[in-house]
């Protein structure tokens, strides 16, 4: 099974989609975020003589996994310490449910004689299920170096979906707390050189101020 977070603006730094998020305080043991959702709509649409809807929102991207609801997410870069760790938790969040809601499955690619087409076709499990989906509203993912910056991608679901149910919960409004922990010194033989994205960093980095700051290791 296949999962695509799809964006025309993949390729541009991902605060882009910052209108939408916002940094309320940082320091080098915590972050606080507020995030508010931008205008929103469901879409009509018919395929093979069957009604769906699909999330349209503004500024967000598409999380397409193969035959799962097609669902709308933010995403903003944390840049983190060097040798440290994180984890996120959610605060006052505004909600709304909409009942009545078939979303439409994503797209899921068959091969026919090595040529690729695409039909929408529902995963079974996650239509009968009615665990929401996703089942995290924010969460840290896999952490990455851009030459000596650590950083991870902070995905935000502002809305969950009960395919069971058919109910649509949208978090319209919440604060996201990011924790560091850990270690936040650099080895002893660990070098800080220039580095090209530091000329953007401040577009990049939702807490680029915080995140460069590395206290000297001891000893």
């Amino acid at each position: 099974m296949r999962t695509y977070i799809i964006s025309v603006l993949m390729l541009i730094p991902v605060l882009v989609f910052a209108s939408a998020i916002t940094l309320l305080s940082e320091s080098k043991d915590h972050l606080t975020l507020r995030f508010e959702l931008p205008e929103y709509r469901l879409e009509e649409l018919n395929i093979s003589g069957r009604k769906y809807q699909r999330i349209m929102c503004d500024e967000s991207m598409v999380l397409a996994e193969e035959g799962y609801p097609e669902l709308r997410v933010f995403s903003t870069a944390v840049g983190l310490p060097i040798d440290g760790s994180a984890s996120v938790s959610i605060v006052g969040t505004r909600s709304i449910t909409i009942p009545d809601v078939d979303l439409v499955p994503s797209v899921t690619m068959v091969l026919d004689q090595e040529t690729p087409s695409y039909k929408y076709v529902q995963d079974f499990r996650a239509y009968s299920s009615s665990q929401l989906y996703p089942l995290q509203i924010a969460r840290l993912q896999d952490a990455a170096f851009i030459g000596d910056r650590r950083f991870a991608p902070l995905q935000i679901s502002p809305f969950q979906y009960d395919a069971k149910n058919r109910s649509l919960v949208v978090h319209t409004e919440f604060e996201i707390r990011v924790n560091l922990q850990g270690s936040k010194s650099t080895s002893p033989d660990w070098q800080i050189s220039e580095n090209p994205i530091d000329l953007a960093a401040d577009s990049f980095f939702i807490n680029n101020a915080s995140s460069r700051t590395v206290a000297p290791s001891q000893g």
